[in-house]
């Protein structure tokens, strides 16, 4: 019958020393081979890390941003404001952003924005604009003018006999246009027929009467603004002077004048 008989007690100790070796290696080789993932999954989330910030810096450098209403990266539009008088205060969609001029507003989510310009004392200024990804709105000759006009009595600036209306500009009925090369372009339509016209001193605004009134716009049309209420809808020669401060108006023989800055 056949038996059997365990190994030496040396043999045992052998046996159990290389399982030994051999598991301690094995565990070894185990976490080198994890610490070697580990720290590769680290090195590539950490390059992947450098390479999105650096791009969103660069992005951001030029002037990229995202609109949260639409999710989409953006270029940001930019509006520069200059005029006078240069202690104002300047707002944008309501909120005060500046308390001078000249200033640029920056950063600027495209999209529909108004900008207000006041002062005490003065009647605001105006722009709402569209602007698109990266525009920049340029507003260089700004002026407030004062809420009520004050009367001029001595010293009245001379108003030669001129046309009623400036030979760089045409009218008709209610339409005003300015001629620019020899080509008409269209200012702005009032509801009411233009008596007078005349082009400011900046040459950035013209200075208009309808009715009995003579108010002043933009070259584009925008900002049309009351100065002066005449005593009838008398056509009268209109004459800027004193960089725009002053507006004379002449009806026969009769001069009058008022400061309107």
């Amino acid at each position: 019958m056949p038996y059997c008989t365990e190994p030496p007690l040396e043999a045992q100790e052998e046996c159990s020393r290389r399982a030994c070796y051999t598991g301690a290696v094995n565990m070894i080789n185990r976490a080198i081979t994890h610490s070697s993932f580990r720290s590769i999954a680290t090195t590539i989330g950490l390059t992947a890390l450098f390479i999105v910030a650096t791009g969103w810096i660069l992005l951001v450098a030029n002037g990229y941003v995202v609109n949260p209403q639409t999710f989409s990266l953006q270029q940001r539009a930019a509006i520069a404001l200059a005029g006078l008088p240069p202690q104002v205060s300047v707002t944008l969609d309501g909120q005060i952003v500046s308390q001078k001029l000249p200033v640029t507003l920056r950063d600027i989510l495209p999209g529909q924005h108004g900008v207000r310009i006041s002062a005490p004392g003065l009647q605001d200024w105006h722009l709402s604009a569209r602007l698109s990804s990266g525009q920049a709105v340029v507003r260089d000759s700004i002026l407030l003018f004062r809420a009520v006009a004050t009367p001029i009595s001595d010293n009245l600036p001379n108003v030669p006999v001129i046309s009623l209306i400036d030979p760089n500009l045409t009218v008709s009925g209610g339409e005003l246009a300015q001629l620019v090369g020899g080509q008409r372009q269209l200012i702005t339509r009032f509801s009411q027929p233009v008596l007078a016209a005349r082009i400011s001193s900046d040459r950035e605004h013209v200075y208009v009467q309808l009715g009995n009134q003579i108010f002043v716009t933009e070259l584009d049309g925008a900002n049309t603004t009351p100065l002066v209420t005449l005593d009838d809808a008398t056509p009268v020669i209109i004459s800027p002077s004193g960089r725009d401060s002053v507006l004379a108006i002449r009806r026969g023989s009769v001069v009058q004048a008022w400061t309107i800055r």
